[in-house]
C-alpha cells in the first residue's frame, strides 16, 4: 500500500531528476550550451587591487623574498668561478651582478615592470580622493611611463643610444664630458625623488625606502662616470655597480607596494590619518587673557544694570497701574505646618481649613475691583502647594480664573 506521504515524495524525487542544471543544460531556443560556469564571469574573477598585499604577514613575506632572491643573487655572483665546472661559462656569466642576459638584468627589469604596474593602480585609486583639487594623482601615469622607459634601458642600454644621439645632434660628445653626463643624471634623478617623497610623505616605511632607492642610484650614477680611487682598488666595481642596480630597483618595488598597501587600506578606513591642531600665535595669547578676564569681570559689571532695570520697572508700574489677578497663596498653611511627629489628619480636616481662607480670597477678589491694585511679584507657590489637596487646588484654580474673568468684564 502507497501512503499520500511516499507518494508525493516518488514525484518529487522523480521531477528532480529531470530538472537541467546551468551546468548541463541542453541545446534548444535558447543557444548553445555555455562552455564555462557562472565562476567564470567578471565579478567572480579577482581584481587588481588583490594583487596589493594588506596584511602585514603578506607584506612581510614579499620583502623577505626580495631580500633572499638579493642575497642569492651575490651569493652565487661570488661563488660564480667555483661553479664553472659544474654550470658552465655560460652559467657562470649568466649568475653575474653586471651585464646583459644575466638573472640581476632579468630581476631589474622585472621590478621596474612591476613598478609601472602599481603605479598605474595608484593612479586608479588616487583620483577618487576627495581633497586632490588640484589633479595632483596625474602624476602617477608619468611615473609608470617613466618605470616602462627604465626596464627598457635595463634591457636594451637607453643611455648609450642617448648620447650618440646627443653627439649627433650638438657635435659633442657625452662621453668625453663625464661631468656634463653626471650633472643631468643628477637632476633628472633629484626631480624624481623629490616628487616621490612628497607623495609618499604619509607612509613613513615608503619615505624611508624612497630614500635607499636614492641612495642606490646614485651609487650607479657616480660609479658609471666616475673612476673608483684607488682606496676601493679591492672592490670590484661590477659586484659595487650589480649591487646598487638591485638596491634602486628593487628598494622602487618596495616602496611603491607598502604606498600602495598604505593607499588602499586609507581609502577603506582602515587607517587613520593624524590631523595637527594649530597652535596659537603670539597675537592670539593677549586676546584670549583679555576676553578671559572681561568674562571674569562681567558679573560685577551686570549687577548695575538690573538694578537699573528694575528701577524702570518699578516706575512704569507705578504711572500706569495696572490691576493684576491675585494667585491663590495659603500664608497660613505655611505657618499652621504641624510637625513631622504629629500624626497626620484627615482630608476632612484639611478641607474645613481651608474653608475660611477660600471666603478671604472672594473678599480680596471683590476689593480688587474697586481699587486698582499695583503690580506684586509672582509667588511661588511651590512649596506651599503641598498642604493642600487636590480639590482644594483645584478650587483655588478655578476662584483665580473667575476673578481673572470678572476683570476682564469690569
Amino acid at each position: 500500500m502507497v501512503t499520500r506521504r511516499t507518494d508525493a515524495r516518488r514525484r518529487r524525487v522523480l521531477s528532480e531528476e529531470f530538472i537541467p542544471t546551468d551546468e548541463t543544460t541542453v541545446a534548444g531556443n535558447r543557444g548553445p550550451m555555455k562552455a564555462y560556469s557562472f565562476g567564470a564571469n567578471r565579478r567572480n574573477q579577482p581584481k587588481t587591487t588583490d594583487l596589493i598585499p594588506k596584511r602585514a604577514t603578506a607584506l612581510g613575506l614579499f620583502l623577505l623574498f626580495l631580500v633572499s632572491c638579493v642575497a642569492g643573487l651575490n651569493v652565487l655572483a661570488l661563488n660564480a668561478k667555483a661553479l664553472v665546472n659544474v654550470i658552465g661559462e655560460s652559467g657562470a656569466r649568466s649568475v653575474a651582478l653586471f651585464g646583459p642576459g644575466t638573472l640581476a638584468n632579468w630581476l631589474c627589469c622585472v621590478s621596474l615592470l612591476l613598478c609601472a604596474g602599481i603605479c598605474a593602480q595608484l593612479y586608479l585609486l588616487r583620483q577618487h580622493k576627495r581633497d586632490d583639487y588640484g589633479g595632483m594623482y596625474r602624476v602617477w601615469i608619468l611615473m609608470a611611463l617613466m618605470f616602462v622607459v627604465a626596464s627598457i634601458d635595463c634591457a636594451v642600454d637607453l643611455r648609450s643610444v642617448a648620447a650618440k644621439l646627443f653627439e649627433h645632434l650638438t657635435q659633442r660628445s657625452l662621453i668625453q664630458t663625464p661631468w656634463l653626463m653626471l650633472t643631468i643624471e643628477m637632476i633628472v634623478l633629484a626631480i624624481i625623488v623629490i616628487r616621490m617623497l612628497f607623495e609618499v610623505r604619509a607612509s613613513r616605511f615608503s619615505l624611508a625606502a624612497v630614500l635607499l632607492v636614492w641612495l642606490g642610484f646614485v651609487g650607479c650614477i657616480v660609479l658609471r662616470n666616475v673612476p673608483l680611487p684607488d682606496s676601493l682598488a679591492s672592490v670590484d666595481p661590477n659586484v659595487a655597480y650589480g649591487n646598487c642596480v638591485l638596491l634602486g630597483c628593487v628598494g622602487s618595488l618596495i616602496a611603491l607596494t607598502v604606498y600602495a598597501r598604505f593607499v588602499f587600506l586609507h581609502a577603506h578606513g582602515l587607517i587613520q590619518m593624524r590631523v595637527k591642531t594649530a597652535k596659537p600665535t603670539k597675537g592670539a595669547q593677549p586676546a584670549a587673557k583679555a576676553a578671559s578676564s572681561s568674562s571674569s569681570d562681567s558679573p560685577a559689571k551686570s549687577k548695575p544694570k538690573s538694578a537699573v532695570v528694575a528701577k524702570t520697572n518699578a516706575k512704569s508700574s507705578t504711572k500706569k497701574p495696572v490691576a493684576q489677578p491675585i494667585k491663590a497663596t495659603n500664608t497660613k498653611a505655611t505657618n499652621t505646618k504641624p510637625p513631622a511627629s504629629a500624626p497626620v489628619k484627615t482630608r476632612k480636616a484639611k478641607a474645613a481649613k481651608t474653608q475660611p481662607q477660600v471666603a478671604q480670597q472672594k473678599t480680596k477678589a471683590t476689593t480688587a475691583k474697586s481699587k486698582p491694585v499695583e503690580s506684586a511679584p509672582a509667588v511661588d507657590d511651590g512649596p506651599e502647594t503641598i498642604s493642600m489637596s487636590k480639590a482644594d487646588r483645584r478650587r483655588a484654580r478655578k476662584l483665580a480664573k473667575r476673578a481673572a474673568r470678572e476683570k476682564k468684564a469690569a
